[in-house]
């Protein structure tokens, strides 16, 4: 009886550890935000000269551009590419839990919902302490022109994939090495500081460039706390559930409010 009870007990235990494990595996991440990628993509196709483009996905056309290559579709088969060769340098399965898949969508939305709280509290505080009128929350936080409803959701769901990729899944990593073998900085805290560059460069970034954010310190202070918020998400979560919450969260205040 004792063993039933003890074997009943930990069942739990077992499937939560591996839902955390497998719910990080680059190949589960890649399936994914791979609804994300197309509908971001053949949104754009639709949409056409309408299309809003993510600027992280401009700034990695650029990057590739420099080495030669160019093509509509470099950017999505690179991010593609670059999930299933880290898939495959992790010695991993190659099988993926639909239940997995759906536990995820549901943290997603967790995370998301919790960080629009979040900054809305924080929008709240920096109104308080300036004794300034500030813009409505969803304008503050995400600065589009106005336009078709389908047109935003498809610029966030780019913007959450590829900033994603780019700030965390190619960044992130690239200062976390340099800094603990460059750096001799031990493990945890070359990924702490990383964490941190990666966040500021990511912030900043909404200021740059002809179609840039004018500065103001309330949007950057908000852009930080999302930015830390999905460098963690990414470091203990993984890259596809920090994704998904970045588009959930840009729908959620660019749409809804």
């Amino acid at each position: 009886m004792s063993t039933t009870v003890a074997a009943t007990s930990a069942a739990p235990l077992h499937m939560a550890r591996n839902y955390w494990d497998e719910s990080r595996a680059p190949l589960t991440s890649l399936l994914f935000v791979l609804p994300m990628l197309l509908g971001y993509e053949l949104g754009g196709a639709y949409l056409g000269r309408d299309a809003w483009r993510s600027g992280a996905e401009v700034w990695l056309n650029a990057v590739i551009a420099q080495s030669g290559f160019a093509g509509r579709w470099l950017v999505p088969v690179a991010t593609v590419v670059a999930l299933l060769a880290w898939h495959h340098a992790s010695g991993r399965r190659w099988n993926v839990s639909a239940l997995v898949l759906l536990t995820m969508l549901a943290e997603t939305v967790a995370w998301a919902a919790g960080l629009v709280a979040a900054a809305h509290a924080q929008l709240d505080l920096v109104a308080r302490m300036s004794a300034q009128e500030l813009l409505p929350a969803a304008g503050i936080l995400e600065q589009y022109a106005a336009g078709r409803a389908l047109s935003q959701v498809v610029l966030y769901l780019g913007a959450g994939l590829y900033e994603e990729f780019l700030f965390r899944l190619a960044l992130l990593p690239v200062l976390a090495w340099a800094l603990q073998n460059l750096g001799s900085q031990p493990r945890a805290r070359a990924w702490f500081l990383a964490a941190v560059l990666s966040t500021l460069v990511f912030a900043a970034a909404h200021y740059i460039g002809p179609y840039g954010d004018a500065w103001a310190w309330p949007t950057f202070a908000v852009r930080l706390l999302a930015g830390g918020f999905f460098a963690a998400l990414f470091v203990l979560r993984g890259f596809g559930i920090a994704a998904g919450a970045h588009a959930l969260y840009d729908i959620w205040v660019g749409c809804i409010g």
